[in-house]
């Protein structure tokens, strides 16, 4: 791995979607997130398509907004 130095505002989002057959709705998704002020990437499960699209809006206001 080759280390990048990252301006502020830069950003990586990682989506993946699965269906679970044994629940109810099966959908899953988990989103690995992380922007260039922060080493560590932060990982969050989502149950709804509705969960995923907020966790990225969060994601994405974090990023543009950073100075």
């Amino acid at each position: 791995m080759t280390a990048v130095d990252s301006e502020p505002g830069d950003g990586v989002l990682v989506i993946s979607v699965w269906r679970e057959n044994d629940t109810a709705d099966g959908f899953r998704a988990r989103l690995v997130y992380g922007d260039g002020s922060a080493p560590d990437a932060v990982s969050q499960v989502a149950t709804t398509p509705d969960d995923v699209v907020a966790a990225v809006a969060t994601w994405l206001d974090r990023v543009a907004h950073k100075v």
